[in-house]
């Protein structure tokens, strides 16, 4: 086909307009924008002077104003990554990585969040002291607590393993051994409050003064009865005097009531973890002999807390909230915690506390703790000093070690502070030293000391 030449003209001109439109409007925007540039670059300008002034003034507040406060006045949210401030709660999670437990008495750490140093109340000397007797003791296991019974501070935390695995220190801590007969003070406790028992009261009994038969648990009268006053009962640890309290007065509810009051089955608050104490009691007559004297292997209870019972006493009835740390500060020296004193259980009243502790003092100058304190209390200047004990022993379960338990007090009659100290010891086939002489060889240097 054959195309005019009017028509291939009149194509081309076509192609040629839409190409020039094109290139047209090009130049017009570039018109336009070379018009419009001094206007945008005033702009430009201004955001930019208007940016430095701003942050120029910001360097100025930041330098010139108080860190803990803004321009309102508020105090802002402090960072965790550098002011975080601890609670009481969170000392178990973040101390139990440090090692407090040793004899000194201050301690500079790295952790996840910042450097922080913990001051502790641990006594450097006196932790010293019991370590090389713990060492020397030829137990298989020992753990010894002392603390202020004014205000729960600890003074000495300090534990001894003998090839177990075990972190020593640890044991202090641990509900995981019977109370045998250091019970009898809760259950003596609660004798005194709800059923009106007086130290000088006479009991009898039948038998053995160790041995707990339900031949001894009756009572009624007999020309083979032995009678003792309660506090011969609880000096000598007489077991049937027990056992028949526990049936005959106490019974399930009262013993229950008392055990939760001494913070048995309870969690109690402290710097460290520390495991629950135990308590069960049945009903049938022989379970409730059994708790009451403490000879039964299910009741089981840490050192520490046996030393926090033993405070009470000595403190009017009252618990106090036991701490090991005393303040905590980070690397410019802030504190981020603080300890505080606080009362945790008022189990007993000061009259109890009062009759208890004439108890616990016959322990030591009549009963089983007479030997092993004899010679502090022949010492002239311990006579100002109150001290006050209870023993305790029984086997473990498995009937392959023996369980030694000493709790104490040493009480100034005067000046300064009551002290309350709780040793376990644990033997094998060979017995090592005492609880009891552990406890008089340290209170005797503790009172030396003081």
């Amino acid at each position: 086909m054959v195309v005019p030449n009017n028509m291939k003209k009149c194509s081309i001109h076509f192609q040629n307009w839409r190409d020039f439109q094109k290139q047209e409007k090009r130049r017009l925007a570039r018109r336009r924008l070379f018009k419009r540039l001094p206007k945008l670059s005033l702009h430009i300008l201004g955001l930019l002077l208007a940016f430095s002034l701003l942050l120029l003034t910001g360097n100025w507040l930041s330098a010139n104003l108080p860190d803990d406060q803004d321009r309102t006045g508020v105090k802002p949210q402090e960072s965790k990554d550098t002011d975080y401030k601890y609670l009481r709660s969170d000392l178990p999670g973040l101390i139990s990585r440090l090692p407090v437990y040793g004899p000194m008495s201050e301690y500079v750490a790295g952790l996840d969040v910042q450097d922080i140093k913990v001051e502790t109340s641990i006594d450097q000397r006196l932790s010293d002291y019991i370590n090389n007797l713990l060492n020397r003791s030829r137990t298989m296991e020992a753990a010894v607590v002392m603390l202020r019974a004014d205000n729960g501070q600890i003074l000495a935390l300090t534990g001894y393993a003998e090839n177990s695995g075990k972190q020593p220190e640890t044991l202090c801590l641990k509900a995981e051994f019977p109370a045998a007969s250091i019970f009898k003070i809760v259950a003596s406790a609660a004798a005194i409050e709800a059923k009106g028992f007086t130290p000088n009261q006479t009991l009898t009994y039948q038998g053995g003064r160790y041995t707990l038969y339900k031949r001894q648990l009756k009572r009624k009268p007999s020309k083979y009865n032995n009678r003792v006053s309660f506090m011969s009962a609880f000096s000598k640890s007489i077991n049937p005097v027990f056992g028949q309290i526990g049936i005959y007065d106490l019974g399930q509810k009262i013993m229950n009531d008392y055990g939760e009051r001494f913070l048995f089955n309870q969690d109690i608050p402290f710097d460290l973890p520390l495991s629950s104490s135990f308590l069960e009691v049945p009903e049938d007559d022989f379970g409730l002999a059994e708790i009451a004297s403490g000879f039964n292997k299910s009741t089981k209870i840490s050192p520490l807390h046996a030393a926090m019972i033993t405070a009470s006493i000595i403190n009017k009835g009252i618990i106090m909230q036991p701490w090991i740390v005393s303040k905590i500060t980070n690397g410019s020296d802030k504190i981020l915690y603080q300890n505080e004193i606080e009362v945790i259980a008022r189990p007993i009243t000061e009259n109890t506390a009062r009759q208890l502790k004439i108890l616990m003092e016959d322990t030591v100058k009549h009963g089983t703790c007479r030997a092993a304190f004899s010679g502090l209390n022949r010492k002239r200047s311990y006579n100002p000093i109150d001290l006050g004990a209870k023993t305790g022993t029984i086997n473990d379960l498995s009937d392959q070690y023996k369980i030694d338990w000493l709790v104490a007090y040493a009480l100034p009659n005067k000046e300064g502070y009551g002290v309350a100290i709780a040793v376990l010891a644990v033997h094998g086939e060979l017995l090592g030293i005492r609880a009891k002489d552990i406890a008089g060889s340290i209170l005797n240097y503790y009172l030396k000391k003081s």
